[in-house]
């Protein structure tokens, strides 16, 4: 029968020692601190063992009582049995009450009371077989009722207590033998009888001892393992729990994040997620991202193939200057920084963009302003001179001819002087307007001075330019200025030089054509001339 263990939880040293446990004699652990632990814990069938043994022996030792008047009457030998089984009666009933009583407190005291009430029992009887005397078969089968109760219905607790069954049954045949001189022939199946009965009870103790104990072993090691089980899922669901709310706040992080974050699949492109800041910055609305894959968002997928090459092979790109363009077709540019990672099972890769578009637009202009003159559009002195020195290099290579015009507006200090500063603006830029719809798109003007200005036209040899700077000219006679005195008409005076690819610089190009522009000058104004035949070396 399987018996609730109660108390504290063993812990695993104790299950070990009780797994591999040593048994005494009677089946008891050896161990004194398991032992104990084993009583405590089986108290409440001790004590229920006890008051049947008690009444149980007690009230089948008196029912020989009637036995007992038929034979010897009312004499004084009758008198001592009959007190005799009263005295075994009420010891009896004395271990029952002291065991009902006891209850769960320990367990000492009723056995001190077991073995006072087995000594009482066993004396008795023999009492009664001294004065009695009679059958042997008759007492033969009266002692082994008693010693069946001893080992059946009495818990045997200790090697003292199992030797009582073996010296009440040596006393019995004692007594026989000596006081009422049985043969050896009458006493060996008395003498059989009660061997086998202390044989098999003495079994049946150890069995039943044993068995039990291993039952609370088993029990115990159940118990822990029961415990460190719950222990596991309590840890695993507090791991998971923490997990949880990890995962919640890492989510929440990513969220709430003031920079765009994208998570991409490597395999397929895919986005997987994308927080808000990401959401607005590609105009993406919620549940359009599950539809989405990154190519979607390249303006020049050759960025996208170079990102994540740099990926697969180094793990990080940092700082990536990369075009793209929104849900809805508007292009931006980013500042791109990534890194590969694992994510359930498969390689993605954890994003995140600058919007730089404004900034780039503010470098653009800034460049822009640091090019061109502020007033006219042109490029400004030093821009000119960069890309003038640029294409000395292409005609170099190209073996292309390369014209400089040199323009001066004739008496522009006249118009500062008499309207203002204001109207030589309008005057200067009227000018510009007028030299513009006669250049080619990739022809360089430049405006130098505060009413000079250059023009390189590749590709274009020393006849050319002369025809070009007519028409320049004469566009600009033809074009009149808004004045408080009235519409004024401009001239411009232009000099003409030939810039060699071999060995010219902008600067000497720019002496050449100086000169033939002051010597334009001279000639009256409004005119075109050309540099001296010598080449500049």
């Amino acid at each position: 029968m399987t018996r609730q263990v109660t108390g504290h939880p063993p812990d695993r040293d104790r299950c070990a020692s009780e797994a591999n446990s040593v048994y005494t004699l009677i089946g008891g652990f050896a161990d004194a601190h398991l032992e104990a632990d084993f009583r405590r814990t089986h108290l409440g069938w001790f004590n229920g063992r006890l008051i049947t043994a008690g009444l149980l022996g007690g009230i089948l030792y008196c029912v020989a009582l009637s036995y007992d008047h038929a034979v010897l009457g009312n004499s004084r030998a009758f008198q001592f049995l009959l007190a005799d089984r009263l005295t075994v009666l009420i010891s009896g009933l004395w271990l029952a009450l002291h065991a009902y009583r006891n209850g769960r407190r320990q367990l000492s005291l009723p056995v001190f009371s077991m073995l006072v009430f087995e000594l009482i029992l066993a004396s008795g009887f023999l009492g009664v077989v001294f004065l009695h005397g009679g059958s042997i078969v008759f007492h033969t089968m009266s002692m082994l009722a008693i010693v069946t109760v001893f080992y059946i219905f009495l818990p045997n607790l200790s090697t003292g207590q199992l030797l009582i069954p073996w010296l009440f049954s040596l006393a019995f045949l004692v007594i026989f033998r000596l006081v009422f001189e049985a043969t050896s022939i009458e006493l060996t199946i008395p003498a059989l009888l009660l061997l086998l009965s202390n044989l098999l009870g003495t079994f049946f103790v150890r069995l039943i001892n044993r068995g039990q104990r291993s039952e609370y072993a088993t029990v115990q090691a159940l118990q822990l393992l029961n415990a460190e089980l719950r222990q596991e899922i309590a840890d695993r669901k507090l791991i998971e729990d923490r997990l949880r709310a990890s995962e919640d706040n890492l989510q929440h992080l990513f969220d709430v994040a003031p920079v765009p974050l994208v998570l991409t699949r490597d395999r397929d492109g895919a986005i997987l997620r994308l927080n808000r800041a990401a959401s607005l910055l590609l105009r993406v609305e919620a549940g359009q991202a599950a539809n989405l894959r990154t190519p979607d968002f390249y303006v020049d997928l050759r960025e996208r193939e170079d990102v994540i090459t740099r990926l697969r092979t180094q793990g990080l790109v940092e700082g990536a200057d990369v075009h793209l363009r929104t849900n809805d077709g508007k292009p931006i540019e980013t500042l791109l920084t990534a890194v590969r990672t694992e994510f359930d099972g498969e390689t993605v890769y954890f994003v995140g963009l600058v919007d730089i578009s404004e900034r780039k637009r503010i470098e653009r202009e800034l460049q822009r302003l640091a090019s061109t003159d502020a007033l006219t559009g042109l490029h400004n002195r030093r821009s000119f001179f960069e890309l003038a020195e640029r294409e000395i290099r292409r005609a170099r290579r190209k073996h292309a001819p390369l014209c400089l015009l040199l323009l001066d507006v004739d008496e522009f200090k006249q118009i500062n002087d008499r309207f203002g500063h204001a109207v030589g603006d309008n005057a200067l830029n009227s000018v510009v307007r007028a030299i513009s719809a006669c250049l080619r798109e990739y022809d360089i003007p430049a405006r130098i001075g505060g009413e000079e200005f250059a023009i390189l036209l590749p590709e274009v040899a020393l006849e050319a330019g002369i025809e070009a700077a007519e028409r320049l000219r004469e566009a600009v006679a033809a074009a009149s200025v808004v004045t408080p005195g009235g519409p004024i008409t401009l001239t411009v005076s232009i000099g003409v030089a030939v810039v060699d690819g071999d060995a010219g610089t902008i600067d000497r190009a720019l002496s050449q054509a100086d000169g033939a522009l002051y010597e334009a000058k001279r000639a009256g104004r409004n005119r075109v001339a050309q540099a001296g035949d010598e080449r500049l070396n």
